[in-house]
């Protein structure tokens, strides 16, 4: 996190925050109330009939731990 977030000027490798790297960030913007939330866009666009026809059903099991969704969302209010 150190090497991602806190330096001024970012010269390593380009990656995508999870879900404890939204809440730090969410802190580090002094957030009180903010929750982290998935969702599972890309089950909704495969290209199997059998995965479009069960992701409304695992899509909702999943969202009930964020991190194995493979979209977050950090939703606050400051």
């Amino acid at each position: 996190m150190n090497d991602w977030y806190e330096t001024l000027i970012f010269r390593g490798h380009v990656r995508e925050p999870d879900v404890g790297d939204l809440g730090y960030i969410a802190k580090d913007m002094g957030l009180n109330d903010y929750k982290v939330d998935g969702k599972n866009w890309i089950g909704y666009r495969a290209n199997s009939k059998l995965i479009r026809s069960i992701i409304p059903y695992t899509d909702k099991l999943l969202q009930l731990k964020p991190s194995l969704c493979s979209d977050i969302y950090l939703i606050a209010r400051k």
